[in-house]
């Protein structure tokens, strides 16, 4: 592909992250797991996940991860290390199962 398919293909991985990390976010917030005066930052929101120990949230917290370091290699790497558009298409599943998650639990 060219330089625009990759670049598109790299925000549409950075999107899925902040779709989810968005998501997340609120949960936490929703569901008070945390003090509401407390800073989140990405980190300590996927680990308050993984300590709300809901069914699933191990794996939940997981992804987030996953995803969070997929994002950061979207943003910063290049050339890109791997197949670009498989890992876009990951990016976007792995976003839509930790939404679907959130919303469910």
């Amino acid at each position: 592909g060219d330089a625009t398919d990759e670049a598109s293909q790299r925000t549409a991985m950075s999107r899925a992250y902040y779709a989810a990390y968005h998501a997340a976010s609120d949960f936490v917030r929703a569901n008070a797991l945390t003090p509401p005066t407390e800073h989140l930052t990405h980190d300590r929101v996927w680990r308050l996940i993984r300590q709300s120990h809901r069914p699933g949230s191990e794996e939940i917290a997981n992804l987030g991860y996953v995803l969070r370091n997929a994002r950061v290699g979207a943003d910063y790497r290049n050339p890109f290390p791997g197949n670009l558009s498989r890992e876009v298409g990951k990016a976007i599943n792995d976003s839509a199962t930790i939404i679907s998650w959130l919303q469910e639990t």
